[in-house]
């Protein structure tokens, strides 16, 4: 190899070990913590129902990307406040019309950030979960919810009685 080449490939080892060195992260600070919600502040902006709020973590979000992971104490307290948040349907009816549940999860618009918040129009639900087994493309990042119900003793989803899904 001659020189020029010799010189050249040390140049590029040296942009090639800062390019490295870039990607190696280092603890946050709260000055870099604070430099960082101010830059996505500025980035971002309020269009539709992606309100500016999305930028604030609420206590379990903290909690689970911190740089370490939260204490049992830490999790009871986060779950115990999160449990009081659930209110059970009106009338006790804990499911609805499977038809129109299923109309919700084939619809692939999944409440985009161009719909009002006040007008549900989609889960898009088949893309992180399978629940029926004539849907053959669905998405395996969350649970299968193929037969959800009847595996925890729903024999008839038509029922005001039918036993809440927890």
């Amino acid at each position: 190899m001659n020189r020029s080449g010799k010189t050249r490939l040390a140049a590029f080892s040296a942009m090639a070990a800062l390019g490295v060195a870039g990607c190696v992260s280092t603890s946050s600070t709260p000055s870099g913590d604070v430099a960082m919600q101010a830059m996505l502040k500025t980035s971002f902006h309020a269009q539709g129902q992606a309100t500016l709020d999305r930028l604030t973590q609420d206590p379990v979000q903290k909690a689970c990307s911190g740089e370490t992971a939260p204490s049992a104490e830490v999790v009871a307290k986060l779950e115990k406040l999160e449990l009081a948040t659930i209110q059970p349907p009106p009338g006790g009816k804990y499911l609805g019309d499977w038809k129109e549940g299923e109309k919700l999860a084939q619809n692939g618009r999944g409440m985009t950030w161009s719909d009002p918040a006040t007008a549900p129009n989609g889960g898009n639900c088949y893309n992180c979960h399978q629940l029926s087994k004539s849907e053959i493309s669905y998405g395996t990042i969350g649970p299968s919810l193929y037969n959800y119900g009847k595996l925890r003793g729903v024999s008839d989803p038509t029922s005001a009685n039918a036993a809440p899904i927890v």
